[in-house]
Order: C-alpha cells, then sequence, then structure tokens
C-alpha cells in the first residue's frame, strides 16, 4: 500500500500455499499468523522495495512456510520453502519479521521464543534455535543489530554473539511492563505504562539502554510516539478512535 492508501499488490498467499482450513490465526489475538518484510537484492533482484518475503505459520503442523514474492513481476520467486519447529505447542504464533542490512538475514520470531533466521538470497538456507523460555511480545530491532522485546513481566534485550552467533540476552529490565515504541533513525524509545512513561537511550557501541527520564502518565495513554527531532509526540489509548498530538509548553536549556 501506497502512503496515499492505494493497494498496489493484493497476494493471497494462504492460496499459493494450498494450505488447509487447519491453518488459522489463534481466536483472541490481532496477530494473523503470518509475517512478512520488504527485502532488498533477494534472488537477484536488485530494486529495493520490490521483492516481499512472506511467512505462514500452520499451527497443528507446526511448520513454516516462506517465500520471496516479486511485487514488480507480480509472481512467487523461486520454491516454497517448509521448515518445522520442534518443541512448540500449537498455540504458538509468528510475532514480527525484520531485514537486517547489517546481518542480510530476515529473522522471524515467534511467540514462544523461536528465532527462524533466512538468507533472503537463498530462503532454504535457515538456522531455527530457540532464544528464550519467555514469551515474547511486541518488539523492534534496534539499528539493525539488537532485539527489544516486551515480556510478560519484563522488558528484554537480546543480540547475536560474535563467537557462537547466537542470540543471547545480554540485558533486561525486570517487573517492567508496558507498551515499547521505537522509530527507525531515532536513538530512544519509550515504554508507556498504566502509571509512568520511562524514556531510554541506547548507545550505539554498547547496545546498553540508559534512561534518561520518567514522567507521570497523565494523560492516562497506552502509547506515546517521538519523533526522532523530539518536538512533538503523538498518544493515543487503545480503542480510542482518535488520537492526540502534543507540543512541549517550554524549553530549558541551562548552561555554563
Amino acid at each position: 500500500m501506497t502512503a496515499d492508501g492505494e493497494v498496489i499488490e493484493d497476494v493471497n498467499a494462504s492460496k499459493m500455499l494450498h494450505l488447509d482450513k487447519k491453518a488459522k490465526p489463534i481466536e483472541g489475538f490481532w496477530e494473523p499468523g503470518m509475517v512478512c518484510s520488504f527485502v532488498p537484492g533477494a534472488e537477484g533482484n536488485t530494486q529495493e522495495g520490490t521483492t516481499l518475503f512472506i511467512a505462514i505459520f500452520h499451527r497443528f503442523e507446526c511448520k513454516q512456510y516462506h517465500f520471496n514474492y516479486s511485487l514488480k513481476e507480480k509472481k512467487k520467486i523461486g520454491e516454497i520453502t517448509e521448515i518445522e519447529l520442534k518443541n512448540c505447542t500449537f498455540l504458538n504464533f509468528p510475532i514480527k519479521s525484520f531485514y537486517s542490512p547489517f546481518y542480510n538475514n530476515i529473522f522471524v520470531f515467534y511467540r514462544q521464543g523461536q528465532c527462524i533466521t533466512i538468507d533472503p538470497a537463498q530462503p532454504k538456507t535457515c538456522n531455527v534455535e530457540k532464544i528464550t523460555e519467555a514469551d515474547f511480545g511486541s518488539m523492534f530491532l534496534l539499528f539493525d543489530k539488537a532485539l527489544i522485546v516486551r515480556s510478560s513481566s519484563s522488558i528484554m534485550f537480546f543480540k547475536i554473539d560474535a563467537e557462537t552467533n547466537q542470540w543471547v540476552n545480554y540485558h533486561t529490565l525486570p517487573k517492567m511492563r508496558g507498551d515499547i515504541f521505537f522509530i527507525k533513525g531515532n536513538i530512544r524509545f519509550q515504554i508507556t505504562t498504566d502509571e509512568k512513561i520511562y524514556f531510554y537511550r541506547i548507545n550505539k557501541e554498547t547496545l546498553m539502554p540508559e534512561k534518561e527520564n520518567v514522567m507521570y502518565n497523565f494523560m492516562n495513554c497506552s502509547q506515546m510516539m517521538f519523533g526522532s527531532l523530539v518536538r512533538y509526540c503523538i498518544t493515543f489509548k487503545t480503542n480510542q478512535p482518535n488520537f492526540s498530538i502534543w507540543v512541549r509548553k517550554a524549553w530549558h536549556n541551562f548552561k555554563v
């Protein structure tokens, strides 16, 4: 879909995979059981934004089916890859997929803590690993290197270990429940809880979060979004039909 809301292509991935009626998402969850990412240069396609990686999880078979799709040629590229996820249940489902230019890989993260790493140029080259026993919720990929994810009772940070080439949990914010917001190109992220909003800055070298500020959630919002210039913010509540735009009332800049 374009920025104006024009539909570019309607891809019926389930029909292309000939999936049966059992391959349905979990009732009560908004996740559709399918994730996708734009992949530049996949399968020899050098035009950025024209190749789409699509992955679907069949809950009862515990298998992921993925392939590349060309929006320019309007057809599937290459063959469909089938990969089994072991030690998971039919309540598992993919949360999100990311393409990382830094690693030149696609990462598909699952609710029950699995990660599938895929080479976009060779989709059959996959690696499945269980990176945690915790459950995964909303997540973002920071600087294409580190994963920040909300769990049931904490905010967790993961990165790929240089020696083992496996994902490791390198930092945790315990007893922290809230919605995370991070926008690409920014060095900050926010965690919005019912009572407070926490502002963190990410160190690009160490990938460690540094707490900058805390404010009371006087707006009673469930999400606060700041842009990279940190001049305006947008807030909204769950099930709210509109959103609010805020601007700083006063600017204190004390210098010696």
